[in-house]
């Protein structure tokens, strides 16, 4: 079949390598590219970079409604459309262009965790199980009728990068199925319940922020979830101490407070409730290290508070003001 593919994030490599190879691929939409990092140079998108590596035309509308887009994607004459991770609403003139519609790859089993991040919130909420599926697309956000849907287990040491590469691979393997049925006419349409599931938020860096009076085993959930992006942080002796893997322990105490420094592993904070052992962590400007590592070399006391963002030295300098001020 002739096929258009979308998608804006590495999430949707995999199932853009598949199409490729399975179908007459006529085009790829993916966004612009885009300034980044500290520099803030402009970086080439990846799928935009693996579209070019494989031959095929790349389109980087700003808006998905420019009559010059429809006008390119109408030339195409494609059968289907496939989406995964264009992170945009697709606009109803796209979505009736091609005979079976649009199709989205979706990393969740709908209708829970409908949005723009389901593989961080089925972390946040300690799902133990998550999946893909493929639906057809309509004008609401991830409400369509489900085609198929693939269950997948989320194992204790899996970040949310870490699943969320699992599951790319998991959706072009589900994409391919779902193409084989479209080409034998047997597609199936399951429709949604609207009313449940939950529609998932974007997490930023204001998301990031360890509020250490929660329970201890959200926030092991919040630290596995939100890396490696946007992350999850706190405070040592006024330095930013970037949280990277933890798991949930029994302790009580101040929230935020070092009740133990395991032996080979790592400082145990309380929470609100239980207390958190942290795994491994990147103090500022420096590399990932372990728990055990970062124990021996930055030598946190018992009883030693994270969380806040007071600086020592700071405080040395108020205190020498201080004195300056009461000298005769």
């Amino acid at each position: 079949m002739r096929t258009i593919f979308m998608g804006a994030d590495p999430f949707s490599l995999p199932s853009l390598r598949r199409l490729a190879e399975i179908s007459d691929l006529r085009a790829v939409v993916t966004q612009p590219d885009r300034p980044r990092g500290r520099g803030m140079r402009e970086t080439i998108n990846p799928v935009k970079a693996e579209a070019l590596r494989l031959g095929v035309p790349v389109l980087t509308p700003e808006k998905l409604r420019a009559p010059e887009l429809l006008q390119a994607l109408a030339s195409c004459d494609a059968d289907v459309i496939f989406v995964a991770a264009y992170a945009r609403l697709i606009p109803p003139a796209i979505l009736s262009m091609p005979h079976w519609g649009c199709i989205n790859i979706h990393p969740s089993l709908l209708p829970r965790h409908r949005g723009p991040t389901p593989v961080e919130t089925a972390l946040l909420e300690g799902d133990t199980t998550t999946g893909v599926t493929t639906f057809f697309m309509d004008e609401g956000y991830d409400t369509g009728d489900i085609i198929l849907q693939a269950p997948y287990p989320i194992e204790a040491g899996d970040t949310g990068g870490a699943l969320r590469e699992k599951l790319s691979a998991a959706g072009a393997d589900l994409l391919e199925k779902t193409y084989r049925l479209l080409e034998e006419g047997a597609a199936p349409r399951t429709p949604q319940d609207r009313c449940a599931g939950n529609y998932t938020p974007r997490y930023t860096r204001e998301d990031s922020a360890v509020d250490w009076h929660k329970d201890g085993e959200k926030i092991a959930n919040r630290i596995r979830a939100l890396f490696p992006q946007p992350g999850t942080f706190t405070f040592h002796r006024g330095k930013l101490l970037k949280l990277v893997r933890a798991r949930a322990v029994q302790g009580a105490g101040a929230p935020g407070t070092i009740l133990e420094l395991v032996k080979g592993g790592g400082p145990v904070v309380a929470a609100g409730s239980g207390a958190v052992l942290l795994e491994e962590v990147q103090p500022e400007g420096k590399r990932i290290m372990s728990g055990r590592e970062f124990v021996q070399g930055y030598r946190p006391a018992l009883g030693e508070s994270l969380g806040e963002r007071r600086s020592i030295a700071g405080e040395q300098r108020g205190e020498a003001s201080q004195e300056s001020k009461e000298e005769p």
